[in-house]
């Protein structure tokens, strides 16, 4: 039997057309990837939230493993959408139930049925464009703060290097302290200062 040459990584095989995901996409996937703690962060909640989310069954993209030093990674996009979905059938669930909480089996394949109709709808208002994923507008704000964090840590600097020399070290200090208290004041920050330099 003839040995087939590897195809090019990025380059899919007619055969395989429908198996495998768009460069593109994989590209797009990545981009979305953060750590457990960058994840909490993001979504405004605890580590030991999102680790209880994992064991709730929340879709991660590589498991930590303390042996290899490996870390959680978790594609934001699909976090997002499961804790959309576990929210909307939630919401659905509590639609109905009796004095005493109890549901039957009927209603609550109802309830399931509008959770997934609400799903549904979230997901054709998004393709339609009138709709935003959070975890779009969490990228898009994630880029531009890192954008903005860098360039106010690099201030101190700038206005040293505009004063005499005598004082342009403390100039840099005060503004360096400023800038830290600022950013520590955001939730994202969480205290980090600027670099020293």
């Amino acid at each position: 039997m003839p040995k087939t040459a590897k195809q090019p990584e990025g380059v899919l095989n007619p055969t395989d057309v429908g198996t495998h995901a768009a460069p593109s996409r994989r590209d797009a996937a990545r981009g979305r990837q953060m750590s457990l703690s960058q994840i909490a962060g993001a979504l405004d909640r605890d580590r030991n939230t999102v680790k209880k989310w994992l064991d709730q069954g929340c879709p991660f993209v590589e498991k930590a493993d303390r042996d290899t030093g490996r870390e959680w990674a978790l594609d934001v996009a699909e976090v997002v959408r499961w804790l959309e979905r576990r929210s909307a059938e939630a919401a659905a669930e509590k639609l109905g139930a009796g004095p005493d909480g109890a549901v039957t089996e009927g209603e609550a394949k109802r309830r399931r049925a509008v959770a997934q109709a609400i799903i549904a709808e979230a997901e054709a208002a998004e393709i339609m464009g009138t709709l935003s994923r959070t975890s779009v507008m969490l990228d898009r704000v994630a880029a531009d703060y890192a954008e903005i964090r860098g360039r106010l840590t690099g201030i101190g600097d700038t206005a040293a290097g505009q004063v005499e020399r005598k004082v342009a070290k403390r100039v840099k200090e005060i503004v360096d302290e400023a800038v830290s208290g600022a950013l520590s004041a955001l939730r994202t920050d969480g205290g980090a200062a600027p670099s020293a330099g």
